[in-house]
């Protein structure tokens, strides 16, 4: 279904009986399963856990001999009976808000392809005869095959009715009936929105359903928000006054180290270069007059030479 309607929301579905009968007769039948119609699977299962809770809370079984355990047997069957109650009403509502009355989506309803479908087929059959593996005085095969008799060396308390108790039978088959009965007269009928058909709340509970127990609130406003408040602010504050001021003043220092390298390359390293390349080019200059190629004005420095080195080692 929300494959066909693109959506998970029961408020755009409604008419679905019409586009997608294959899918509709699948869901009905599991639903009516799950609810524990007769003769489907859900009854037989249904039909073991009552007659299992009866079972413990007479005296033929170890646990009624339990301080208070016939009691809370007995207290867990209502809740039972009151649970397969509950299940075939709310089942009775995804059936009537999905596939009756008319469509309220958007988009364009159809059958799914048969990759899917079969599948659904073939899980509805299971829903319709699988309960025959296990029929309460008529076949064990799924208690024989599946059942737990110990664990971890513990022998499991687990009791399987020997025939049917038509008295629950007919208790858990009443309390289905009366929950799909109310969930015709809820839901059943049309409305020009899914949300005015589907507008029955039960005080008190519906607010605590509808917000989950309201754990999702106290653990924003218990937990997250006084935690990640301060904590930000915190967070906030550090970064712009500590972390901030390390990364800035790194920075400061190396600008001003950068400043002082170039500031040593240009006068420093740069003058000695300069100046060196111009006592070079100034020796140069003076050996190049030196250098003119004439003999004769070599023979003649030669010349003034000797006699300079002459009169010199007679002066001194």
């Amino acid at each position: 279904m929300i494959h066909a309607v693109h959506s998970n929301n029961m408020s755009d579905m409604g008419g679905l009986r019409r586009f997608m009968p294959a899918t509709y007769r699948t869901f009905l039948i599991g639903s009516l399963a799950l609810a524990g119609i007769f003769p489907l699977a859900g009854f037989w299962s249904k039909d073991e856990i009552l007659a299992s809770l009866r079972y413990a809370g007479s005296a033929e079984s170890g646990f009624s001999s339990v301080q208070g355990g016939a009691g809370l047997a007995s207290f867990v069957l209502v809740v039972a009976v009151a649970g397969a109650f509950v299940t075939a009403l709310y089942m009775a509502r995804a059936v009537f808000l999905t596939f009756f009355g008319a469509y309220k989506g958007d988009g364009q309803p159809h059958e799914s392809p048969t990759v899917m479908v079969y599948p659904l087929v073939g899980l509805a059959t299971g829903a319709a005869l699988v309960g025959g593996l296990n029929m309460a005085g008529l076949t064990r095969i799924f208690t024989d095959t599946v059942g737990v008799q110990y664990f971890a060396g513990f022998h499991a308390l687990e009791h399987h009715a020997d025939s049917l108790n038509l008295g629950l039978a007919a208790i858990g088959t009443l309390a289905a009936l009366a929950g799909i009965a109310l969930g015709y007269r809820l839901w059943f009928g049309d409305a020009a929105t899914q949300q005015e058909r589907d507008s029955f709340h039960v005080p008190l509970l519906y607010p605590l359903l509808r917000h989950k127990y309201f754990l999702d609130d106290i653990y924003m406003d218990g937990v997250i928000r006084p935690i990640r408040g301060p904590l930000a602010r915190a967070v906030d504050w550090f970064n712009g006054h500590v972390i901030d001021l390390v990364i800035n003043g790194a920075g400061f220092a190396a600008r001003g180290l950068g400043k002082l390298v170039y500031g040593f390359d240009q006068r420093g390293v740069d003058a000695a270069i300069n100046a060196s390349a111009a006592v070079t080019s100034g020796t140069g200059g003076v050996l190049r007059l030196l250098q003119t190629g004439r003999v004769q004005q070599y023979a003649v420095l030669i010349f003034a030479g000797t006699v300079l080195l002459v009169a010199g080692l007679i002066v001194f």
